[in-house]
């Protein structure tokens, strides 16, 4: 069972939101500023009505999904500019964001200006987006958020590691469907799937026997 978020001020990771949602829900208007962007990756801020940055996001995509035409077509429409989770959402796709790791990093000068903090310290997360259409489920992208210490102090709570998952990659080379691993996502109480899941160690060893 999942933790409970008891922290005063703080805005807890949320896997079946999109985080442009929450930062809406807590500063109003948010700007997607695009810093750089390829056929693999993007970099972008999201920034308040203040001009404040509220979160730096680094974006990996995935492969596998090419094969997809309609993902392939909605791609193109993020490589123009448009928000990726938005995106998927208003074309009928579902969305959860597995969370893989939270941790604090060191904030750049830059980053700190964008923030407009003194503080030296943030609080990141990464991310696999996963998406699903009827019985297509595909792992998105790696999205590596960095929050700003306004939205989310540099402090790492028993909730957040509460939240950590086994990658898709992971549980894949574990033997679980894709269907499977959305089913996890859903509902982390399906106790026919939870039953089966392997400890930290059989997942690295399946996972490197994966990729050898």
């Amino acid at each position: 069972m999942k933790m409970q978020n008891n922290i005063t001020g703080s805005t807890p990771f949320q896997a079946h939101r999109l985080h442009l949602e929450v930062l809406q829900e807590k500063y109003g208007d948010i700007q997607l500023t695009i810093l750089r962007q390829d056929e693999s990756a993007r970099e972008a801020l999201f920034t308040d009505g203040l001009g404040i940055a509220r979160t730096y996001s680094i974006s990996t995509r995935n492969k596998e999904w090419k094969i997809n035409e309609e993902i392939t077509a909605l791609n193109w429409l993020i490589q123009d500019g448009a928000p990726i989770g938005t995106t998927f959402r208003d074309n009928g796709f579902e969305f959860r964001r597995n969370l893989l790791d939270v941790y604090i990093i060191s904030l750049t000068p830059w980053l700190r200006r964008k923030f407009a903090t003194t503080e030296t310290f943030a609080k990141a997360y990464n991310i696999e987006f996963i998406i699903k259409k009827g019985d297509l489920v595909f792992n998105y992208a790696m999205i590596t958020d960095i929050c700003s210490p306004e939205l989310q102090g540099p402090v790492i709570t028993e909730y957040d590691t509460s939240e950590i998952n086994f990658s898709f990659h992971a549980l894949q080379a574990s033997g679980f469907t894709r269907n499977e691993i959305w089913s996890l996502l859903e509902n982390e109480d399906n106790l026919p799937l939870t039953s089966r899941l392997p400890s930290e160690r059989q997942i690295a060893e399946a996972f490197i026997e994966s990729v050898l």
